[in-house]
């Protein structure tokens, strides 16, 4: 059984989330809370559980701001929202995903399966339902960034720029390559192949003489002397499996 609170502050919209999460299988909701401070109290009562549902946009503490202080008291963190491409008034965390309101009972189901199997580093079943909450310059304007949308990231000084399906142009984010590449590394599914590029190994259509690596949605990235050779062996596992 996998124990779960649901925090939203909008009480109708809890209530009917709430029903619906209580006809799931294998799922029991302990409570259901309009505001973080009773959830976090609860928590501090109850101890660790095995996942929360948090809405985005709440007052006084919005969800992005108590997503640091609710994980240690979870296995798996999920964002509430009506937006995929949610504008955001505080900095970013990385989220183990989002579910779009109305909440789907198949949605659910994922976020389930996804817990109980953690990340196994099977690129496309690992990626399912993870996001990212993007930092754009001046913190003007954040969004959320399913991460198996990402095709490619690119270095972008103390930025980088990311490449994703469906998108016309990259998305600026506040965060250094390296430390996107220990990010992702939790979900696998994604290859340095240059000091200036990661890309996903799904998108991948062609490597063009061990120097240039071609994407889906037209997107190109380099390839390195230094960073061949785990190039290779990735096509060496790949034809070998």
């Amino acid at each position: 059984m996998i124990n779960t609170i649901l925090i939203d502050d909008d009480y109708p919209v809890l209530k009917s989330i709430e029903k619906r999460l209580q006809q799931i299988d294998g799922l029991n909701v302990l409570r259901a809370f309009t505001d973080i401070a009773a959830a976090l109290a609860f928590l501090r009562s109850y101890g660790k559980i095995d996942l929360i549902f948090c809405d985005i946009e709440m007052p006084d503490l919005n969800g992005v701001e108590a997503a640091p202080l609710l994980r240690p008291y979870c296995q798996r963190f999920v964002f509430l929202t009506g937006h995929k491409e949610y504008a955001l008034a505080a900095f970013g965390v990385h989220a183990d995903g989002y579910l779009l309101k109305p909440v789907d009972k198949k949605e659910v189901l994922k976020e389930m399966a996804e817990l109980e199997r953690g990340p196994n580093g099977v690129a496309t079943d690992a990626l399912m339902g993870h996001c990212l909450v993007v930092k754009n310059k001046g913190n003007k304007e954040q969004q959320l960034i399913a991460i198996a949308d990402i095709i490619c990231i690119k270095a972008y000084g103390h930025y980088v720029n990311l490449f994703c399906k469906r998108s016309r142009e990259p998305i600026l984010h506040r965060d250094t390559l390296d430390n996107m590449e220990l990010f992702l590394k939790r979900f696998g599914g994604f290859l340095r192949t240059h000091r200036s590029y990661i890309v996903a190994v799904n998108a991948i259509i062609k490597i063009q003489e061990m120097s240039v690596v071609y994407l889906t949605d037209g997107v190109k990235a380099n390839i390195s002397r230094s960073y061949s050779a785990q190039v290779k062996e990735w096509l060496h596992k790949l034809q070998t499996k």
